[in-house]
């Protein structure tokens, strides 16, 4: 929820008997007011604790994302520069650690520079320099995510996948293969054309 600069963050449990009870709730100021609220649960496998990550916008365009302990509310780590560029997508298993890893775009006045993936805790695994982040699927058959990004300044871009476990290139269009052919071995993925439109929705991923 935000408004009036305000930004809140909160569990609630609902009843059979309808009753809604607050369990925690988190306040942050300085928000901006027209910024976008992003958040998704990840399941930290035997580390724990459900985690609850939330990215919001403060009044200098500045992306914060917080890592939170879902049981209650408390604060695990907090990433400036950072935000939930997947929304609800931004979670998945790339590690093979038995629980999902956190996928962020690390920013810069606003603009997005890199990709990085964190555990449910806040530790960095891997970054690369990105413009974008469009989708997360398996592309070798491991059962672990791969990360399709965006590389390149606009009109000079690129459509490559990175590996989930590392950072190393798993697939990038070249003169035998444009980006269309790499977009269709995952036929539901949106990953060829209508890139602004996919931003505007991306909350609701």
């Amino acid at each position: 929820m935000n408004g009036y600069n305000v930004a809140y963050a909160g569990l609630y449990t609902y009843s059979a008997s309808h009753a809604v009870t607050e369990q925690w709730l988190l306040t942050r100021t300085g928000a901006a007011d027209d910024a976008a609220l992003y958040s998704v649960a990840i399941n930290p496998g035997g580390l724990g604790d459900r985690v609850l990550a939330w990215s919001y916008q403060n009044t200098t365009q500045q992306w914060r994302t917080e890592l939170l302990n879902a049981s209650n509310g408390a604060v695990i780590a907090t990433l400036n520069d950072h935000w939930l560029c997947r929304g609800r997508g931004s979670a998945a298993d790339l590690h093979s650690a038995g629980g999902d890893e956190l996928v962020l775009c690390q920013t810069s006045g606003g603009r997005v520079t890199s990709v990085a993936v964190y555990t449910p805790i806040g530790s960095m695994l891997w970054s690369a320099p990105v413009s974008d982040v469009v989708a997360l699927a398996d592309f070798d058959g491991d059962a672990l995510r791969d990360v399709v990004v965006i590389d390149g300044v606009a009109p000079n871009q690129s459509l490559k996948v990175r590996r989930g476990r590392w950072l190393s290139l798993l697939l990038r269009p070249h003169a035998g293969r444009p980006a269309s052919r790499l977009c269709g071995r995952r036929r539901s993925l949106p990953l060829c054309g209508g890139h602004q439109q996919r931003r505007q929705k991306r909350g609701d991923l």
